[in-house]
């Protein structure tokens, strides 16, 4: 359990900072990643930064998918 919850606090620290340092390679790297995929905040800093058809279209997708049946 201790080993968990350090690799969720480091992984927790190392995202909040990519998203603070807006590079939007490093962005992209996450947010390729098995771990990144999904992750929605990434997905807009990435946007943001790196406004491109195809970040543009995922985090869309993202935000469509999180809105659930209701806001669709």
């Amino acid at each position: 359990p201790a080993v968990v919850r350090l690799r969720r606090r480091l992984s927790d620290g190392l995202r909040a900072a990519l998203i603070a340092r807006r590079d939007p390679d490093l962005l992209a790297d996450w947010a390729h990643a098995p771990w990144g995929e999904d992750d929605l905040d990434v997905w807009r800093a990435l946007t943001a930064v790196r406004p491109t058809a195809t970040t543009r279209s995922r985090l869309a997708a993202l935000e469509s998918e999180l809105a659930g049946p209701d806001a669709r």
